[in-house]
């Protein structure tokens, strides 16, 4: 659901949706060698402007290196399929010290965890995480024209995260619940330039689960 812009060159319908079908798969992280590959593919529209352009393929690519028991390295890319931005190079560290503390630090999605406590057979963890922000759309604009449009924005949140014990301290959650700050927003249309804008920055909220 959006609200605004109000400017007669920038005009958003009220809503739009996003339909996907997400999927992915790793080696075993305990060998030296091995990758990371996710696919997604979908629909993002609004409503009356579903076209072939509305179907967006995204994929991520890594291949891994497990340096030490405790440190493995990360290099890739992200195709994003956006408009702005179609592709993004991928890397990093992930840096396990101890049991309770783990560091992705890693572009273009670092994570710093730590454990907090345990209930049951669930352990929660508090984070900090940043990434690139937004998404990609098709929809008519005031005139009846097809356009394809971009939300581009930095996110900063603070997040808690819940589950089973041994898959959480491997990344896999449950439950999770974050917020933070949003900067460097913009608005971006392909086929109308002009109406083109820069956003405030703003507070985020989320909240999901697995299963």
């Amino acid at each position: 659901l959006w609200d605004g812009p109000s400017s007669p060159v920038a005009d958003l319908p009220g809503y739009a949706f996003v339909g996907f079908l997400d999927m992915s798969g790793e080696t075993d992280p305990a060998q030296t060698f091995g990758a990371e590959l996710g696919v997604r593919v979908g629909v993002f529209s609004a409503f009356d402007a579903i076209s072939s352009e509305s179907i967006r393929l995204q994929v991520k690519a890594l291949g891994r290196l497990r340096k030490t028991p405790n440190a493995t390295a990360r290099l890739g890319v992200y195709y994003l399929d956006r408009n702005k931005v179609k592709l993004l190079p991928a890397g990093g560290i992930l840096w396990v010290p101890n049991p309770d503390t783990r560091w992705d630090i890693f572009f273009p999605e670092p994570k710093l965890s730590h454990y907090l406590t345990t209930h049951g057979t669930r352990d929660v963890w508090w984070y900090v995480t940043a990434y690139y922000g937004g998404g990609a759309w098709t929809i008519e604009n005031p005139t009846g024209a097809d356009d394809r449009i971009d939300i581009n924005d930095i996110r900063v949140l603070v997040g808690f995260e819940c589950g089973r014990n041994d898959l959480l301290r491997q990344g896999f959650r449950n439950y999770f619940v974050e917020f933070g700050y949003a900067f460097d927003r913009e608005l971006v249309f392909v086929n109308n330039p002009v109406g083109t804008v820069n956003l405030g920055e703003s507070l985020v909220f989320r909240a999901g689960f697995g299963y």
